[in-house]
C-alpha cells in the first residue's frame, strides 16, 4: 500500500469503535477494510444486505473502480448462496484474497480524496 501512514491516521482518528465515521474519508477507509476483513478472515460467511449497501456507498465515491466492486459483489452472493446450501463451495467465485485490491482502493481514497484536501463531513 502507497498511503499506509494516511490510511492508518485516518482510520485511528476518524473511525470510531462502533458505527459509522462522519467523515468521508475514514468511512470509505472503514467500509473498505471491513470488506477486507469479512473476505480475508471470515471466507464473506457473514455477508448480508449490508455489505451491498457498504459497496453501493463505494460505488458512489470510487466510479473508477465499479467493475471491481461489482465483482466483490457477486463473489458476495455466491459465498451467500454456498453457506445457505444452495451452490458448491469455490473460493475463486467466494471471496477476493488477494491484500493488493483493497490496498488499490485505499490508495485511490487517499489520493482522490485526501492529499491536499480538506476532511469532508456527512450525515
Amino acid at each position: 500500500m502507497k498511503y499506509e501512514n494516511e490510511v492508518k491516521f485516518l482510520y485511528q482518528n476518524y473511525v470510531p469503535n462502533k458505527g459509522k465515521s462522519n467523515i468521508l474519508q475514514a468511512e470509505l477507509i472503514r467500509i473498505i477494510e471491513n470488506l477486507r476483513y469479512e473476505a480475508l478472515f471470515n471466507l464473506n460467511c457473514n455477508w448480508n444486505a449490508s455489505f451491498i449497501e457498504s459497496i453501493n456507498f463505494l460505488k458512489q465515491y470510487l466510479p473508477s473502480f465499479n467493475d471491481s466492486l461489482n465483482e466483490l459483489l457477486e463473489k458476495g452472493k455466491y459465498a451467500r448462496d454456498y453457506y445457505d446450501g444452495l451452490v458448491e463451495m469455490d473460493l475463486d467465485k467466494m471471496v477476493i484474497l488477494d491484500d493488493s485490491f483493497y490496498d488499490s482502493l485505499l490508495d485511490h481514497v487517499i489520493e482522490q480524496y485526501y492529499l491536499d484536501k480538506d476532511l469532508v463531513k456527512i450525515n
